[in-house]
């Protein structure tokens, strides 16, 4: 069965991830603001904590949510801050909706190098991603991978032609279905972050994870 990426007009349009035919999902936030959430994270990367997580449950939504008001509790309040909070708190929410977990995990985390350099499959079952700043994570069609050099950290191997390595655009939520998924069967898609050691990006990396 050929798999391949979900393009979503609206939030709404998500929930189509759970079909067998997408192990990958984009949607185009543009609309919203982003801009004042990246310039606070720029303005202020250096002095950014490494990473932030906290678990929020479907069941208790609406007081465990609040955990993520603790968001950078060592940063100064200000109002770039609060858009920043309220930001993540409106992807969470829309998260919970697509989701069938109970539960969610929540982190932020400021990445200063290759974080995961070489193409994997998540073990997980849905994973949201969304690169607060910096480039978006690379990803592959199904017809472009070597399955079986997956987990042996040769890229050269796993990827047939280098030259069509997909991007997620920066502005785009990326929904990444994994093995664990009841639809994925053995489709998960292979996916790795951008390289960004050596060079002067900044990349504050956004992930929910549904978890059972």
């Amino acid at each position: 069965m050929n798999v391949g990426a979900l393009h979503a007009g609206n939030f709404e349009e998500l929930h189509a991830i759970h079909h067998p035919n997408y192990n990958i999902g984009f949607l185009d936030i543009s609309d919203f603001d982003t801009e004042t959430p990246r310039a606070y994270l720029r303005d202020n990367f250096e002095k950014l904590p490494t990473f932030f997580k906290c678990i929020v449950s479907k069941d208790n939504f609406e007081e465990s949510i609040k955990e993520l008001d603790n968001l950078y509790y060592v940063m100064d309040e200000c109002a770039e801050k609060q858009a920043l909070i309220d930001f993540v708190k409106t992807l969470t929410s829309h998260f919970a909706d697509v989701t069938d977990a109970p539960d969610m995990g929540i982190s932020l985390e400021k990445v200063e190098g290759d974080l995961c350099k070489y193409f994997h499959y998540d073990m997980n079952h849905l994973r949201l991603v969304y690169p607060l700043l910096g480039p978006g994570t690379l990803w592959l069609n199904e017809d472009n991978v070597r399955r079986e050099h997956l987990g042996k950290g040769k890229n050269e191997l796993v990827v047939i032609d280098h030259t069509k390595i997909h991007k997620a655009h920066e502005k785009n939520i990326t929904l990444l279905k994994g093995h664990a998924h009841p639809s994925a069967k053995g489709r998960a898609v292979v996916h790795a972050s951008p390289p960004i050691k050596g060079t002067n990006e900044k990349r504050v990396l956004f992930r929910i994870e549904s978890m059972f």
